[in-house]
């Protein structure tokens, strides 16, 4: 094996090599992630609420639900309401 190809696959190196990558692979799909930005786009933010509100009403159609279901969903939908308005 010459001198290359032991720098090559050589542990740090390929650690490095594959941190590189990740990162860059992270901040491109972050870029066109649909939660990024949310509060400075109202779009996104109208639509996370709309999920939100229907993930929480579906929670609450189900029959025998304990007290306190979905309390914290609410609280945080209204929040956010409140900060869209």
């Amino acid at each position: 094996m010459d001198v290359k190809q032991l720098v090559k696959y050589s542990t740090p190196v390929v650690f490095i090599r594959i941190l590189f990558s990740k990162v860059q692979e992270a901040w491109t799909l972050t870029k066109y992630l649909d939660t990024a930005g949310m509060r400075r786009n109202p779009r996104k933010l109208a639509t996370d609420l709309h999920i939100r509100a229907h993930a929480l009403e579906k929670g609450m159609s189900i029959g025998n639900v304990r007290v306190g279901f979905g309390k914290k969903k609410a609280l945080s939908l209204l929040d956010d309401i409140d900060s869209f308005f």
